[in-house]
């Protein structure tokens, strides 16, 4: 406020009335303003990097379980290649309520943990690159759950110091506020593309057809997703789906699976599956080839509310050959495809 009027209430009020004046100036406190009061979807790392909230989504676990599924796409603003990894124990996001919820699951970038520092998430130059974490909070049937959210993300830069030498660099956190579930963006600085692609970098990917079923009791509820990846690089590409990784939340919040969790993953047909023991480098494109794949999601339908809209989520796998024949894992990424319209 500015000194002059400060002056002339001093000398027009009353103390009493001085200190309800004084009052009515608090603001509420930031930490609780924060997740509601302003929307901001992007974030910056002056000179460094970019982030934008590309999508978001939330559904009804077991247990009192929420969670909430963010995809992020990051922007490196330099002009030279940018590693970067996270600890996923300093994510964070926390809703209007004030519920905390922790990571669950990260994908699409390195994890830094302890002495492991996990180096495949590489930007070019100027490039960009999808990553996504979802997180859980548990309440009791009586806690209240909030419906706007801020993310805490802080991301570390990891430098090459030699020959399969890395060092921790800097730690730029970015936060974002005001996410609500619905939320689709595309940062203006993309370049236009057909409905349904993401550009992953080396390649893209186009959901061509989505293809919803009913079981004939109208358990269980079946959606088929035909896909068409296309190398856009100049090099030969071998991809691989990691198993498991194949998920769907409509927009009523119903959550489609590859299948029972645990069991052997056989959703996927035209590409190759990447596991923790195994990896089968079958799918190989040659610059500028395309080839199409199939997923497929279900889940047990029950008196719940039937949605109209699916996002659905996939991680694909760069893997080399090696000269000795073994197979190595270079990249993996996150690929998420926002809100698609004709579920029912």
């Amino acid at each position: 406020m500015d000194s002059s009027i400060l002056r002339i209430a001093r000398r027009a009020l009353a103390p009493a009335l001085l200190v309800a004046l004084a009052a009515a100036f608090v603001s509420v406190p930031p930490a609780r303003a924060a997740a509601g009061a302003e929307v901001q979807v992007q974030a910056e790392a002056r000179g460094v990097l970019s982030a934008a909230a590309t999508s978001v989504e939330k559904n009804l676990g077991a247990n009192g379980r929420h969670y909430l599924t963010v995809t992020v796409r990051l922007q490196n603003l330099t002009g030279k290649p940018l590693i970067l990894g996270v600890e996923p124990s300093k994510v964070s996001s926390t809703d209007d309520k004030g519920n905390t919820y922790r990571v669950t699951l990260v994908r699409g970038i390195g994890q830094i943990t302890g002495n492991k520092v996990d180096t495949q998430f590489v930007l070019p130059a100027e490039g960009t690159g999808d990553i996504l974490f979802q997180m859980y909070w548990q309440g009791d049937r009586n806690t209240v759950f909030g419906t706007v959210f801020d993310l805490k993300l802080p991301l570390r830069v990891i430098t090459a110091v030699g020959e399969g030498q890395y060092r921790l660099g800097t730690e730029h956190l970015l936060t974002m506020t005001g996410l609500k579930a619905g939320h689709v963006a595309t940062p203006k600085a993309d370049p236009p593309l057909p409905a349904n692609t993401v550009d992953a970098g080396p390649f893209t990917v186009q959901i061509t057809r989505m293809t919803p079923s009913f079981a004939s009791d109208r358990r269980t509820q079946t959606v088929t997703l035909a896909a068409r990846i296309k190398n856009t690089s100049d090099k030969p590409l071998i991809l691989g789906y990691e198993g498991a990784s194949s998920l769907g939340i409509d927009d009523q919040g119903n959550v489609f699976l590859f299948g029972a969790v645990g069991t052997h993953d056989t959703s996927v047909s035209g590409i190759g599956i990447v596991t923790s023991r195994a990896a089968d480098p079958q799918f190989e494109l040659a610059p500028g080839e395309e080839r199409d794949v199939q997923f497929t999601v279900r889940r047990r339908v029950g008196r719940e509310t039937l949605g109209t809209q699916l996002t659905y989520y996939v991680a694909l796998v760069q893997l080399e050959v090696l000269p000795s024949k073994q197979v190595r894992s270079v990249r993996q990424y996150s690929l998420t495809f926002p809100r698609m319209s004709g579920l029912n």
